[in-house]
């Protein structure tokens, strides 16, 4: 009888240690970039759609995977386009600028509101838009820094991959030039190739 016991409670442990394996933060790399992927297209259209709303003109945006806002997110990230600077006219003050834009992308359906620190953020279907004005130069039009973001994803096993490879500032680059074509990057090409 001992010698069963010592069985079944060997079993249980098994169990116990092979379910563990299975649980939350076991996502395969393969599943993680797949999930990446998914939240990358969305924010890819809406900064097209944002970027013609806006009326820049110019300027190149760069996205790239990074760290959740939310720190306590293990195993997940974010996919977000950081366009550095639209700059308005030079004839605008700032508050025009800043009106300005509001309107235009209120319009394309992104209502900004306050989020602190002379921030505007909306969120759409997921997305979010954050507008940082910025302090302009002499002899420069009022200017503001636009970034758009996923929601915070589970990755599991791909986010350091995600991270280290596609975690650069100009991991994916949005040129004006292709905003006719509003091109989505898609895929993960080896960073080792050559």
């Amino acid at each position: 009888m001992m010698k069963r016991n010592g069985l079944i409670c060997v079993s249980v442990a098994a169990l116990v240690s092979l379910l563990g394996a299975c649980g939350g933060d076991a996502t395969s790399a393969a599943d993680g970039k797949k999930a990446a992927e998914r939240a990358r297209r969305p924010v890819a259209q809406s900064y097209w759609k944002i970027y013609r709303a806006s009326g820049a003109t110019g300027q190149v945006a760069f996205g790239r995977f990074t760290e959740c806002t939310d720190r306590n997110a293990k195993n997940s990230s974010m996919y977000e386009i950081y366009a550095p600077i639209i700059e308005g006219d030079k004839k605008e003050s700032d508050a025009e600028f800043l009106a300005s834009l509001k309107s235009k992308l209120s319009a394309a359906g992104w209502d900004l509101r306050s989020s602190g620190k002379k921030a505007y953020s909306s969120t759409v279907h997921g997305v979010t838009l954050v507008i940082v004005p910025l302090k302009g130069e002499a002899g420069q039009g009022p200017r503001a820094s636009l970034w758009t973001r996923s929601e915070c994803i589970p990755v599991g096993n791909a986010k350091k991959e995600l991270l280290h490879d596609y975690g650069s500032q100009s991991s994916d680059k949005y040129d004006p030039k292709d905003a006719s074509a509003s091109p989505v990057p898609t895929g993960f090409p080896d960073p080792d190739a050559p």
